[in-house]
């Protein structure tokens, strides 16, 4: 019939089920990336933050410690200096008495007497003041000023000069540590001043670069403050938005239920004549695609009876073989009208040994490899169709399914007399 259309080539026309529920939900964005994002970029400027503190915490901490050494290196010179400054003192003033002092003769030519100051006692062993300012009477002790023994004029003149010279050593030996001493005590005072402002310099970055970092963050909260309120306004009409949405998508699926149930009323008060017109077309078609070696492929539905004839012999009256052909060509006829035309059948079909009173020989098991490849083109076909053919299911039930067309099959379970069905039925059931 040139009004006969294979079910497989019209697998590919739209269904009205194909542009239900394709509208994606409305989307607004939200607050809460903007939110993840700054405080991320947070973090990671907190971190670097934090990095950078501790490296000049560390540098800090260095000339910190820098810094108090040289602060006590700075107290070390300087009580070295007060102590040689005063040693010098003490050596000058006992040079200055030494040079102030003579020989003098009571006693007459050849003897004399003089002041004298041991060098080991030149201050006062209990209170250690200086005993050289002291007015001491000529020929006395200058530490306990007892009068002193006789000495002659000669060796007391030596022996006064031997001082004078002892004396003018020490003065100069104690200024030399003392312009050491300064010396030293300025570079140590130099080093301090040095240690502190770089300490200085150093906490002043810190301070700067923290000040300008919180800047920055201050700056972008700001931002973000913004567009919050932004997305504050929008709320509310987003809000809206998605409870129509919500009321949209429920009444669409109202709306599809209503559909099939009308598509499924049209079939069921389709014309009974066009009903079996449309069944003979089909059961011609897949007869004829079967090519079962005894038809000439002139198939219709028996109006009274609702059973397959083939070239005019009725159902009951084919052989074994030739009639589980016809069944299983009549099951898909109805199975795919239904699918097609939205009648109220079920989605599943259920062949139970389709091969069953195959012969073995040549011509059967090629009409058993045309029907499974049949029923395998039709499956893949239809594998990406919505509505009811996504829910359609067939199952077979065969002890042999032909090689050439197990690739095609997608899944194939097999049973054994060692893997039941259902396991653990007792043998008596």
């Amino acid at each position: 019939s040139s009004s006969r259309q294979d079910p497989i080539a019209a697998s590919n026309a739209p269904t009205p089920d194909s542009t239900i529920g394709r509208r994606s939900p409305p989307r607004l964005k939200t607050a809460k990336p903007l939110n993840d994002q700054f405080v991320h970029g947070h973090s990671e400027r907190r971190n670097a933050l934090q990095a950078q503190h501790d490296r000049i915490a560390r540098q800090s901490s260095g000339l910190r410690d820098r810094l108090e050494k040289a602060r006590k290196d700075l107290v070390v010179a300087e009580t070295t200096v007060d102590t040689l400054l005063d040693r010098h003192r003490r050596a000058r003033a006992h040079a200055d008495s030494l040079e102030t002092q003579g020989v003098h003769r009571p006693d007459g030519e050849g003897t004399t007497s003089t002041n004298h100051i041991p060098e080991i006692c030149a201050t006062c062993p209990a209170c250690k003041r200086g005993l050289s300012a002291r007015t001491v009477p000529q020929g006395h002790c200058g530490l306990c000023t007892e009068p002193l023994a006789a000495m002659s004029a000669p060796d007391a003149q030596t022996r006064l000069a031997r001082q004078r010279h002892r004396a003018a050593e020490e003065v100069t030996l104690s200024e030399q540590a003392l312009v050491a001493a300064r010396t030293a005590a300025q570079t140590a005072h130099d080093r301090c001043a040095t240690a502190r402002d770089a300490l200085a310099r150093s906490v002043d970055d810190e301070a700067a670069q923290l000040s300008t970092a919180i800047g920055q963050i201050l700056a972008e909260m700001v931002g973000v403050e913004a567009q919050l309120a932004i997305y504050d306004r929008l709320i509310t009409p987003h809000r809206k938005l998605s409870d129509a949405y919500d009321v949209a998508v429920e009444k669409e699926a109202i709306l599809k239920d209503k559909l099939a149930r009308k598509r499924s009323l049209e079939a069921e008060l389709e014309e009974r004549d066009v009903v079996l017109t449309a069944l003979n077309e089909q059961l011609s078609h897949i007869i004829e695609q079967f090519r079962l070696p005894w038809a000439r492929g002139r198939a219709q539905v028996d109006p009274d009876r609702l059973t397959p004839i083939v070239d005019g012999l009725p159902f009951a009256q084919r052989g074994g073989g030739s009639r589980t052909a016809v069944a299983v060509a009549y099951s898909l006829a109805l199975a795919t009208y239904s699918l097609e035309n939205y009648a109220g059948m079920p989605g599943l079909l259920i062949i139970d040994s389709p091969q069953k009173n195959f012969g073995k020989n040549d011509h059967d098991q090629a009409v058993a490899l045309r029907m499974y490849e049949w029923i395998s083109r039709y499956l893949q076909a239809n594998a990406r169709r919505t509505g009811r053919h996504a829910d359609f299911q067939v199952i077979i039930v065969d002890n042999h399914i032909p090689d050439d067309v197990r690739p095609e099959i997608p899944t194939i379970i097999s049973f054994s007399s060692d893997t039941a069905l259902l396991e653990d039925i007792p043998e008596t059931v």
